[in-house]
């Protein structure tokens, strides 16, 4: 499944998007590094991780990982996503975004459980504010593809610690996401049903979640990342039929990667 991480951060930031071979999946982290990135820099890396979520019929991930984005100071691309940070301060950021949604592709779950594949996009904005190593988040995001037109929010607060090549940070949050949303992805309308699934409409609702990342850089513009995060599943998303009964976690991943960072223009 693709899991996407979001954690906003001051300014000289290094950011990361990990691509879990075989499947379109990603999680995209950013955290500081003790040098500027003033120019267009180019980053490479390769890592191991494994996922796991709550729908029905995906297996379990655990493939090796490969690391592409292009950025700036305070504009960052990778394939499933393109952000830029407005007018940034020591302690106060505003981003604007637009990224690909994450859902399954199509060919991790049985054709049978007809889990819809992430064809949305959503446009979004988020802002954070720094109290020396502890910091505030909001974030709010919307499809605006038409697939299921909904939005999610989510409050946040976290930590890091930072030394000369050493970065560590933790962050726990509330996510609510709308009734759109969280029935395109859980519900299962009239038409859907099936023996294996059973009509049902999810309704909206909070969530939590929590991520933890610990950053080392070995030398100059190259650092080994160690990054988990989990997300907790709805009570109304954990009755559908999509949805393993037994869990309360809607996503784990965690993941370690030797990434390289260098200016190209």
């Amino acid at each position: 499944m693709m899991l996407l991480i979001k954690k906003i951060l001051p300014q000289r930031a290094l950011s990361i998007v990990l691509l879990m071979a075989p499947i379109v999946a990603h999680a995209e982290i950013e955290f500081k590094l003790p040098r500027s990135t003033d120019s267009v820099e180019f980053l490479l890396g390769f890592g191991h991780g494994y996922d796991e979520t709550a729908f029905r019929g995906e297996k379990s991930l655990s493939e090796p990982s490969i690391a592409i984005a292009i950025l700036t100071e305070n504009f960052y691309l990778d394939v499933h996503q393109v952000s830029y940070k407005l007018m940034p301060t020591k302690d106060f950021t505003l981003k604007v975004f637009g990224n690909s949604d994450a859902l399954p592709v199509e060919e991790d779950i049985p054709s049978e459980l007809n889990i819809k594949s992430g064809d949305s996009f959503d446009v979004g904005m988020s802002i954070e504010k720094q109290f020396d190593r502890l910091r505030i988040g909001l974030f709010s995001a919307v499809d605006v593809t038409g697939t299921h037109d909904g939005y999610k929010f989510e409050l946040s607060t976290g930590f890091d610690k930072v030394s000369d090549n050493i970065r560590s940070g933790m962050t726990i949050g509330a996510r609510y996401e709308d009734q759109k949303r969280s029935n395109y992805y859980y519900g299962v309308a009239p038409k859907e049903g099936s023996a294996n699934l059973a009509a049902y409409e999810v309704q909206g609702e909070w969530t939590a979640f929590a991520e933890a990342m610990y950053l080392h850089e070995i030398s100059h513009g190259i650092a080994f990342v160690a990054n988990t995060s989990i997300s907790s599943l709805g009570k109304s998303a954990k009755k559908s039929s999509r949805t393993k009964n037994d869990t309360d976690i809607a996503d784990f991943e965690t993941f370690v990667a030797l990434v390289w960072q260098f200016p190209v223009l």
